[in-house]
């Protein structure tokens, strides 16, 4: 399976995105509702969100919520790890400061 690359501010292409995802999750929850299972997990989903997700009316309305919840987890992830590289670029950013150099911080 593979997804072309989308722009997070494009709805359109977000939208076409989450709908491509939301056929193989649909597929999934089909034929391989344990891998599903492992792929929620690895990517981090709320188990109450995933649970708001299963309540859906129809099997297709299960897959979009998900879909949903996994593009939105990874967005918050992205945001995540953008805050704290860049307090980390600040925190380094004084002079005569520079990231801890693993050589120097390794047992002899």
């Amino acid at each position: 399976m593979t997804f072309d690359l989308i722009a997070v501010d494009d709805p359109d292409g977000r939208r076409a995105f989450e709908q491509k995802l939301a056929e193989n999750i649909e597929n999934m929850l089909r034929n391989d509702f344990a891998g599903l299972m492992q792929a929620l997990y690895r990517v981090d989903v709320a188990e109450s969100v995933a649970a708001q997700a299963f309540a859906a009316p129809t099997l297709a309305e299960t897959a979009i919520r998900l879909a949903r919840a996994v593009v939105e987890r990874q967005l918050q992830k992205i945001e995540t790890r953008k805050k704290y590289a860049a307090a980390r670029a600040n925190r380094f950013s004084e002079p005569n400061e520079s990231p801890p150099d693993d050589a120097t911080n390794s047992p002899s």
